[in-house]
């Protein structure tokens, strides 16, 4: 349980990374990940919002006493599909490799999940 809360945790601050980067993508650290600086801002909004509704979903997942798991698993497929995302646009050319990089913590997030809930399939009580 306390491996999940630091994670989910830590996926929060990393959302909330992500937020700042999708809403400034030619300052700071946006630059930094070689996002493209020349996007409508209708599409910046949407996906900062989103990436940021993920992010208090996360921090309220920690902050219960329980894991709630069917909300587990949907943000590890929401994360896994983060990744793939962002790794299939890399191979197409869209995105640059230090945003691919950058997402490998989205992957490395939904397979810590993943595995927990599958070494915790029989305890229904989590």
């Amino acid at each position: 349980m306390r491996l999940i809360k630091t994670t989910l945790w830590l996926t929060t601050a990393f959302n909330l990374v992500a937020v700042v980067i999708l809403l400034f993508p030619s300052k700071g650290l946006g630059s930094l990940v070689l996002m493209p600086g020349q996007v409508p801002a209708v599409y910046l909004a949407i996906a900062s919002y989103f990436v940021f509704a993920f992010g208090c979903a996360y921090a309220w997942m920690a902050l219960q006493d329980s894991v709630v798991r069917p909300l587990l698993y949907f943000s590890a497929f929401a994360k896994s599909g983060a990744f793939l995302t962002v790794w299939l646009l890399w191979a197409t050319g869209e995105v640059s490799w230090r945003l691919a990089a950058l997402v490998i913590g989205d992957a490395v997030f939904a397979a810590i999940w993943f595995i927990w809930l599958y070494r915790h399939s029989e305890d229904s009580t989590l």
